[in-house]
């Protein structure tokens, strides 16, 4: 599914996502507000490649990347 506005796309994870989504995560002040993902430091590239990977074929959730449409560079998720 993806969702389609005048400024902003909205789609499924890609494992090219995995970049973008890590360098969030290793993001200090982003990681403190995820306290409730029990995610406690830094995580690898290979390690966020292998989640995107499980979370794009998971049934029982879903993960989006939102992508401006002037740009192709996500600016969140």
């Amino acid at each position: 599914m993806q969702i389609r506005s005048k400024r902003l796309d909205i789609r499924p994870l890609e494992v090219e996502d995995a970049e973008f989504l890590a360098g969030l995560i290793n993001d200090p002040e982003v990681r403190d507000s995820l306290g409730s993902y029990n995610i406690v430091g830094p995580i690898s590239l290979e390690a966020e490649q292998k989640w995107v990977e499980k979370a794009s074929t998971a049934e029982d959730e879903y993960n989006f990347i939102v992508v401006p449409r002037k740009g192709s560079r996500p600016i969140g998720a």
